[in-house]
């Protein structure tokens, strides 16, 4: 705050019922007790844990200020530090001393913002998670108004960075969700309706899905795998019901499903930043879950040929971070599709088999069936491949 400048420090005193001079004699005893810092005829709180203190005892614990008045008067052009200050308290002293006294005052704030579609956004990004059910209904809304188109094909693919500058404020919003098992159901269901009207929005809504919803430490510790298993059981129930839309986004998303190991960037403390990655575990939740995968797709395999064996031949593309287990459990699934859906007479289908025996061996995976399946998927035609493929 410009303590100095009178005229813009009353203007914010004011609104709190706080005496300039009152207000000036507190810096100076704040001051000396170095809990505030002074530069430039400017004050303020140095520490990030210590204005985290200051907000809670005066906002919320002891109520000293008003903070109706505060999200009233200045969430429009300070939301950030709102984040910077709620959130941080929540997380701190505990959604009851925090939330449950600040909620009635943030309802109040969304029945007045709410019809202006601008500030409803700018509010539920800071406050979806203490909303969810003003967040959800919100976004409904949004969708049930659109009107239903029909597109030939539904697109999933994106560029690198396709979404780093220009993002879609319904998926962002949704994608907040993605980060815990509550009301996923409802949130993923939401997601693929909104993009069944907005399509041209589909590989925005599957991005979104790959960056929130991969598996994580978490998954394993906390949640058991929850949300992917949510995930794939509204992919597989449109699978096996024949919905356009959702039968694109099972195998479009069974590629990266299907991996072995995810990759993740996270924030820490002091604004750092750290890599790490997680290894899916063999453990039956997680065989469970790749054998309804893979029994989709063979079930239904016949219906969406191409489509198939795209996820076939992505799934041969890993060429590190394989797990020797999983590929284990996996190749028995792999070849009972191998052995009921394709062809030798097909080259693709034949060059992708021996593709695949290779790969398994790369890994030291082997099976009985693959000198079998090696000899019955040669045809003439893979044969001159041989011959000048000097790639091999």
């Amino acid at each position: 705050i410009p303590y100095k400048n009178r005229e813009i420090t009353t203007s914010i005193l004011d609104n709190f019922g706080i005496d300039y001079s009152a207000f000036i004699d507190v810096i100076d005893k704040l001051d000396k007790l170095e809990l505030v810092e002074i530069q430039f005829d400017h004050v303020k709180i140095p520490e990030q844990n210590l204005s985290t203190y200051f907000f809670y005892k005066s906002f919320i614990k002891d109520n000293l200020l008003s903070f109706e008045t505060l999200l009233n008067k200045y969430f429009e052009s300070n939301s950030n530090r709102f984040k910077d200050c709620v959130i941080p308290a929540n997380n701190t002293f505990g959604f009851k001393n925090v939330m449950d006294k600040l909620q009635p005052f943030l309802q109040n704030y969304w029945k007045i913002i709410k019809t202006e579609e601008e500030k409803a956004f700018k509010f539920l990004s800071t406050f979806w998670y203490y909303l969810q059910t003003e967040t959800l209904e919100f976004i409904f809304n949004i969708s049930e108004a659109l009107p239903t188109v029909t597109p030939l094909k539904y697109g999933v693919t994106y560029e690198n960075n396709a979404f780093s500058y220009s993002k879609n404020d319904v998926i962002e919003l949704l994608g907040e969700f993605l980060r815990f098992p509550n009301n996923l159901k409802d949130v993923i269901e939401l997601g693929f309706e909104y993009t069944r009207k907005k399509p041209e929005h589909l590989p925005e809504w599957i991005h979104k899905i790959r960056e929130q919803l991969t598996f994580d430490r978490e998954d394993e510790t906390q949640y058991r795998f929850a949300r992917q298993i949510i995930l794939f059981e509204i992919l597989l129930d449109g699978l096996i019901k024949g919905d356009p839309l959702l039968m694109t986004a099972f195998y479009e998303l069974s590629k990266t499903f299907l991996s072995f190991k995810f990759h993740h960037t996270k924030g820490g403390r002091n604004h750092s930043v750290y890599w790490y990655s997680y290894p899916i575990p063999n453990v039956p939740a997680i065989q469970n879950f790749r054998q309804r995968i893979w029994s989709g797709v063979e079930h239904n395999f016949e219906k969406n040929q191409e489509e198939s064996f795209s996820l076939l031949l992505s799934y041969t593309s890993v060429i590190t971070d394989v797990t020797k287990e999983l590929m284990e459990f996996d190749i028995p699934l792999v070849i009972e599709i191998i052995e009921k859906h394709l062809s030798k007479d097909s080259f693709e289908h034949c060059k992708y088999v021996h593709d695949q025996i290779r790969w398994c061996k790369r890994n030291s995976v082997s099976h009985s069936s693959f000198t079998s399946l090696a000899h019955k998927f040669t045809n003439p035609t893979y044969e001159i491949f041989l011959k000048i493929d000097w790639d091999r």
